[in-house]
């Protein structure tokens, strides 16, 4: 499944209410991330704080309505729930956490808003972040490390869809988070729906379930090896429907297990799979040559 299944808000009919009550509903609805008190708690809550399994995002999924695209997911690699909420952020982060060299993410993760601010005003930019009519802490989509052979790097990254890069205020609060990122020595990138293959993303999104903690309990290890000896020799050369169903019946195992495996094989990186092309059961794996 390329896109995980989110909840859809049910449609009602609007219903006529008073004019002082409405203003009072709106006041009550009113997000916490954008009042003072409500950033000061997120702040003392430690948002954006911590590393590994114990970063804390700004925005987490339930504190928003069900409108809109937003997906919880447990990531295998980074060893937590990671917090989306677009469909360009989960697929630019199925390609984020395929990367072998990324060894840290940090989603929505905060800036300073004093700082922020300031830009704001040495870029001459009329207008900081708002909601509600005030400003708001910005926000970068995705803080990474990535390994280097001269040690690790951070980057900040910002997931837009190329439409939106024509639109002043985008513009402004990309301008924003640069010089933000800038000042600290963080190297600072755009993604659009362009970096993200559609193929290779649909791939990542079938195989990296195999990857989720006790996925192959049921599997012992050397059934694993045993079909990894099996298959592995075939690679690139037999239709891998016809090889996973040969290999489940050398080994006496259950209809659908050797398929489990190779995409297991695959999120591991233990077979060279290319997940650029369509992984397609009547046809061979297309192997990266080594």
């Amino acid at each position: 499944m390329l896109y995980p299944k989110i909840m859809k808000a049910k449609k009602s009919q609007p219903k006529r209410k008073h004019p002082a009550k409405k203003a009072a509903r709106r006041k009550s609805n009113r997000p916490d991330f954008t009042t003072e008190r409500g950033i000061a708690k997120r702040w003392k809550e430690g948002r954006g704080k911590g590393d590994g399994r114990d970063y804390f995002p700004w925005f987490l999924v339930p504190e928003f309505s069900s409108r809109g695209y937003r997906v919880m997911t447990m990531s295998a690699k980074f060893l937590r729930v990671i917090h989306l909420f677009s469909t360009l952020e989960w697929l630019v982060f199925l390609l984020l956490e395929a990367d072998p060299d990324i060894i840290s993410l940090k989603e929505q993760h905060p800036a300073d808003r004093d700082q922020t601010r300031a830009i704001a005003k040495m870029l001459k930019i009329k207008r900081h972040p708002r909601m509600y009519g005030a400003d708001v802490v910005v926000t970068t989509d995705f803080l990474i490390e990535v390994r280097t052979a001269t040690g690790t790097v951070t980057k900040a990254i910002t997931v837009k869809w190329y439409k939106e890069l024509r639109d002043r205020c985008v513009i402004e609060k990309l301008q924003i988070e640069q010089a933000y990122h800038a000042a600290r020595g963080t190297l600072f990138k755009i993604m659009t729906e362009r970096d993200a293959p559609r193929e290779l993303v649909k791939n990542l999104a079938i195989v990296r379930s195999m990857l989720r903690p006790g996925s192959m309990m049921d599997i012992p290890d050397a059934a694993i090896k045993a079909a990894d000896a099996i298959m592995r020799p075939q690679l690139g050369r037999a239709v891998w429907g016809q090889m996973c169903v040969g290999c489940d019946a050398a080994l006496r195992l259950k209809p659908g297990t050797a398929a489990r495996i190779a995409k297991f094989q695959i999120a591991s990186r233990n077979w060279a799979v290319d997940l650029t092309q369509p992984l397609m059961s009547r046809q061979p794996f297309r192997m990266i040559s080594q």
